[in-house]
C-alpha cells in the first residue's frame, strides 16, 4: 500500500512523523515476538550444540535489549519533528504579520 506524502502544513509533517513512530513500534514488537520463538528443538548435547546455544542466547538478548532504544529513537524523531514544525510555523506566522500589506 502506498500513501501520498503531503507535507504542506505542520500538522501533515507531524502526521508523517507519527506514522514513522507507529511503524517502528510495530516492527520492534514483531521482532521481539520472532526472537522469542528462536528456541532450540532439543537440549544442547555436544560442544557444538553448546556453542550454538551460547551464540543464540547472545544474539537474542542483544536484539531484545536493543529494541527499547529503537522505540525511544523513533519517539524522539516524532518529538523533535513536532518541536521543529512548531518553531517553523511560529516563525512563518511572525514573518507574515510583519509583511506590509499593499492594497492592489
Amino acid at each position: 500500500m502506498t500513501t501520498d506524502l503531503n507535507m504542506d502544513e505542520p500538522h501533515e509533517v507531524n502526521a508523517v512523523a507519527d506514522k514513522h513512530t507507529g511503524a517502528m513500534t510495530t516492527i520492534t514488537g514483531g521482532t521481539k515476538a520472532v526472537v522469542r520463538e528462536l528456541v532450540p528443538t532439543h537440549r544442547p548435547q555436544s560442544e557444538l550444540d553448546l556453542a550454538m546455544e551460547g551464540a543464540r542466547t547472545w544474539a537474542t538478548n542483544t536484539i531484545v535489549d536493543a529494541l527499547p532504544r529503537a522505540d525511544r529513537q523513533a519517539q524522539a524523531i516524532s518529538d523533535h519533528t513536532r518541536q521543529t514544525t512548531g518553531v517553523l510555523a511560529a516563525a512563518d506566522t511572525t514573518a507574515g504579520d510583519q509583511v506590509r500589506r499593499i492594497p492592489i
